[in-house]
């Protein structure tokens, strides 16, 4: 069998000059991976799920999550990613596959630890509400009940900046630090169908 003769402008491999290794396709990772990309992280550990969980509970957001973990982005976007797709598959009743139950849990842990800065955060304000803070209340009630609670400033209120204007339906009420009281806003709630005891004792 002969074979194709070289190509005379191609130079000659030297030891201080040898050929180059040959290209692959599908990227710049190994010539193994399919389609190029990047190859998958290896999965998060059961501390650095813990980290993740304290920084969510402290209120943090997911783009600092990582960070404080100690991981990389890619590496917290694939756990969550998986960790959807195993609720998924619970949810649908599909076999699961392994590992799934602690992603599971994880989820669950992971949603109440997001949960937990709102409850810290009302649970001040209820305290505030306790130690007779009306315009704590009245900040709670026009989030809460946006509906009949949600602020409407006249335009002399957007001059003197002093007197907000609540109106809960067609009742009018201008509440200020000044003038309000905790008896006032009690007896407004009992026109409005709300328990007395709405704030706790």
């Amino acid at each position: 069998m002969s074979r194709s003769p070289r190509d005379p402008l191609k130079k000659e491999p030297t030891p201080d000059r040898p050929d180059p290794p040959p290209k692959h396709k599908g990227g710049k990772f190994k010539a193994g991976n399919k389609g190029g990309g990047r190859h998958p992280d290896p999965e998060v550990t059961a501390a650095e799920e813990g980290l993740i969980l304290q920084a969510a509970r402290g209120g943090h957001f997911r783009a600092i999550w990582a960070k404080f973990t100690g991981i990389s982005d890619y590496k917290l976007i694939q756990h969550l990613n998986r960790v959807q797709r195993a609720v998924e598959r619970a949810d649908k009743k599909e076999p699961p596959k392994h590992g799934d139950d602690a992603k599971v849990r994880f989820s669950v842990m992971l949603r109440q630890a997001e949960a937990y800065p709102e409850l810290a955060a009302v649970d001040v304000l209820a305290r505030a509400i306790k130690n007779n803070d009306v315009p704590a209340a009245v900040r709670f009630l026009e989030r809460r009940y946006p509906q009949r609670w949600g602020l409407r400033v006249t335009p002399e209120t957007e001059k003197r900046n002093e007197t907000l204007e609540v109106k809960p339906r067609a009742i009018t009420i201008d509440i200020t630090p000044e003038n309000a009281s905790k008896d006032d806003l009690l007896k407004v709630l009992a026109m409005r169908g709300i328990p007395l005891d709405f704030f706790g004792s």
